[in-house]
């Protein structure tokens, strides 16, 4: 939301001591997900990736659109190295078109190319869907048959109901719920999936996060 405005990045000692504070307050057991803005903005990502390593953080993954990861192997290799554990990936569907109008660019084959990346590297990745009711809501069993295909790379598939607050400026008829979502999905996929193969987490909302059970 203040990607306009500049601001310094948080230093790596800043970081370190959010890595230890977690630790403090939570243990090592929770999975650490480094987003922003877009992560791999920073070279140093490697190094921060490291920090919470070295905290006692066995699972680490990295929120990113994917652009910096499809163009630069050796990149992706490092942050391998430094102990990331997995990728949460910006993938809104499989046409062009739709990512020219979510995104302002083509990105579907920086979307594949990372992915392939992600396979030769070694590390798994979470597709994160933003969906859009008549943009993409048509394509949320492509995307999960996509994901199947790939099941040796891709550990899990985030369908997620897009915030129409701030800077999103793409317009959709109407604001679509989890449940709204499911069903969508069990009705393009009544072969792989149904409604009741998700259940609500404990501690939210259930019309606002849901957690996927069975897919046999």
């Amino acid at each position: 939301m203040s990607a306009d405005v500049a601001e310094a990045d948080i230093s790596l000692p800043a970081l370190e001591q959010i890595f230890h504070k977690i630790r403090e307050q939570a243990g090592t057991e929770p999975g650490i997900q480094i987003t922003g803005g877009e992560p791999t903005v920073r070279r140093d990502l490697p190094e921060i990736v490291r920090l919470g390593r070295e905290a006692g953080f066995e699972g680490i993954e990295v929120n990113t659109n994917g652009i910096v990861i499809s163009r630069d192997f050796e990149y992706l290799l490092r942050l391998r190295e430094a102990g990331l554990t997995g990728i949460y990936l910006q993938f809104d569907g499989l046409t062009s078109p739709l990512y020219s109008q979510i995104r302002g660019a083509d990105l579907l084959a920086t979307k594949l190319q990372a992915i392939e990346n992600c396979r030769r590297a070694g590390l798994q990745v979470v597709l994160a869907m933003t969906v859009i009711d008549g943009t993409n809501l048509d394509q949320v069993g492509d995307v999960l048959r996509f994901a199947l295909k790939n099941v040796d790379i891709v550990a899990g598939l985030a369908l997620q109901p897009a915030f129409t607050s701030g800077r999103f400026e793409v317009g959709q008829p109407r604001r679509l719920s989890m449940g709204d979502i499911i069903f969508t999905l069990a009705d393009q996929c009544p072969d792989l999936i149904s409604p009741y193969d998700f259940y609500p987490l404990g501690c939210a909302h259930p019309l606002c996060d849901l957690r996927y059970l069975s897919c046999s």
